[in-house]
């Protein structure tokens, strides 16, 4: 299930988290940049976190609710940066690479009724309002 997957990514970005913050306090001191580099990736890390718990429970009440199987439903990614209230673009490309290397997304490219996998297979000639983004889950 989507959602159990969604969890693994969240436990395993706590743990690394956790480990990271275990290790500053066993060197018992922080220098200034390496105090401001760890807060800067607590907060990442919080941000992104609160973003895949969004997307869990969207996908949940998906799989649980309604009893639907979100597997080959297609995401814009305004739509994904709605659902996990990304708050910046920045947040939302942190959220979706995270996703489509866990394997729960993939990326697609629409000109009209064609599909392609990256930007290189579309033709040269192609105008480049007419390429849609949309992710895929698999």
């Amino acid at each position: 299930m989507i959602s159990q997957k969604l969890n693994e990514i969240y436990e395993k970005g706590f743990v690394v988290y956790e480990e990271t913050l275990l290790n500053k306090i066993k060197r018992q001191f922080f220098t200034d940049v390496e105090y401001n580099k760890f807060y800067e990736e607590k907060r990442k890390y919080n941000r992104m976190s609160s973003c895949i718990l969004r997307l869990k429970n969207y996908f949940t009440i998906l799989e649980q609710n309604e009893g639907y199987t979100p597997v080959g439903l297609r995401f814009t990614p305004q739509e994904i940066f709605n659902i996990s209230q990304a708050g910046s673009v920045f947040m939302n490309a942190v959220v979706t690479v995270e996703l489509i290397k866990t394997g729960i997304l993939k990326r697609e490219l629409y000109v009209e009724d064609v599909i392609y996998d990256s930007y290189e297979d579309i033709p040269s000639d192609t105008d480049e309002s007419k390429i849609k983004v949309m992710y895929v889950v698999i």
